[in-house]
């Protein structure tokens, strides 16, 4: 790799950890004494990170794979100039997980969204978890309330999908985020799926899966926004698995200051959440499949 390359990119590393440490704003922060989760992810996420990478680039090691020592593409590194692995080692034999977040109460909708009807056959749950695993997913977290997870038998769900209990959903949504993404440690990339939004399909999950090659993260985008699923690279599982607030921090907020891949879609599927009983009937479900809750 080239010095000029490599002096070049120690610079763009020096600017940004300047930019992150920003004293003026975090003395404000400090002086106001409400800290932003954003300035807390800047110091304890991605300034070490940073840091480290400048370390690498002085002891001449830049650009090396951790896990296999071959040189890291330059593309990837021009996208994520503190990358520790090469695209082989991200993509090798790991598979990819799923998390669906689902401990929440489901209020609006006054019955658990997990077991909506999809048809006469399946719930919401079963749709989805049934997708990812008939398109090659490991492992299936599925996050959910002690309620709800009550209710589940688990032999109506594919072998490799795992239940875990939010035994305090009030932390939000992240929280449970949180404990999904650390049950899925072994995993290059997980797909994080709303458990109301059902539209998942096996073209989807296959351009997302090519799309964030060089990426932190890939979303589907519709008419210029973006909706879900989203697909999560192994450093973002990390950076959320450290988080040391999960009550105050959520993904967007993290997503933002990563490298975003987008694939584009001919759907608004993608923009659904389905929280209401007008939300599940103006989406072409049959309401006459809802329970007499309704």
């Amino acid at each position: 790799m080239e010095k000029e390359f490599i002096e070049r990119q120690y610079r763009r590393i020096q600017r940004r950890i300047a930019k992150y440490k920003d004293p003026g704003r975090i003395r404000d922060e400090l002086l106001s004494g409400d800290v932003s989760p954003y300035t807390k992810y800047k110091q304890q996420i991605l300034i070490p990170i940073l840091e480290k990478t400048l370390r690498k680039i002085e002891q001449g090691k830049y650009g090396i794979c951790e896990k296999c020592g071959k040189p890291i593409e330059r593309k990837r590194l021009e996208l994520v100039p503190a990358a520790e692995l090469c695209l082989s080692c991200i993509n090798e034999n790991a598979g990819f997980g799923v998390v669906i977040p689902a401990a929440g109460s489901s209020g609006r909708m006054g019955f658990p969204k997990l077991f909506l009807p999809f048809d006469e056959k399946e719930n919401f749950l079963q749709h989805i978890t049934g997708v990812y695993n008939k398109n090659s997913a490991n492992s299936i977290v599925v996050v959910v309330n002690k309620d709800d997870f009550a209710r589940i038998d688990a032999s109506e769900y594919p072998a490799n999908v795992h239940f875990t209990v939010n035994k305090t959903p009030e932390k939000g949504r992240f929280y449970s985020l949180m404990l999904g993404v650390s049950e899925l440690k072994e995993k290059n990339q997980v797909f994080i799926q709303n458990v109301d939004n059902p539209f998942i399909d096996k073209d989807l999950i296959r351009r997302l899966l090519k799309g964030i090659a060089n990426h932190d993260f890939c979303v589907p985008v519709y008419d210029k926004k973006p909706g879900h699923p989203v697909l999560i690279n192994r450093r973002v599982m990390n950076e959320i698995v450290n988080t040391g607030n999960p009550e105050t921090q959520n993904l967007r907020l993290l997503l933002k200051h990563c490298d975003r891949g987008e694939v584009q879609v001919k759907t608004a599927d993608i923009h659904a959440n389905i929280n209401t009983r007008d939300d599940y009937i103006r989406y072409g479900f049959n309401p006459g499949l809802l329970p007499s809750v309704f």
